[in-house]
């Protein structure tokens, strides 16, 4: 559930501060620095590989979380991150907002190559692909 949340809260905000300590009401300070895009989308294909890993050959209960949904999850979120809209170079080309955004490590990769990710997003794909083709109608 937390890679979901986490892939929620980066679709609408960016990158978010990815923390998972536990606090205690004994805690002093509960203030944490915003994590960059690159950061946010590693720590949940991390969370997102680690429930793949646990919900393996387990029969889900019909509307719960199964190793199919974690894999399908995990590549929408590489899918995005490869996507134009995360590149620096591209979004900045095609948006005067974002090319003038002060701080876009948190909505987009500012290095690195986009054909790696494209390139890592379909072995991942790949990698979900664990059954058969369902018909149109399996619902």
């Amino acid at each position: 559930m937390r890679g979901y949340y986490y892939q929620q809260l980066l679709r609408f905000y960016g990158g978010v501060p990815v923390d998972n300590k536990i606090y205690t009401l004994n805690d002093k300070d509960f203030m944490k620095p915003r994590n960059s895009y690159a950061e946010c989308v590693d720590a949940i294909v991390k969370d997102l590989d680690s429930a793949a890993l646990l919900l393996k050959d387990i029969t889900p209960a019909k509307g719960r979380a199964s190793e199919a949904a974690a894999l399908a999850l995990k590549s929408r979120v590489l899918l995005y991150a490869a996507s134009d809209l995360h590149d620096a170079n591209k979004a900045g080309a095609k948006s005067a907002l974002l090319k003038a955004y002060t701080k876009p490590e948190y909505l987009m990769y500012t290095s690195g190559s986009q054909t790696e990710r494209w390139k890592k997003q379909r072995k991942r794909q790949k990698q979900s692909w664990i059954g058969p083709v369902l018909p149109i109608n399996w619902i």
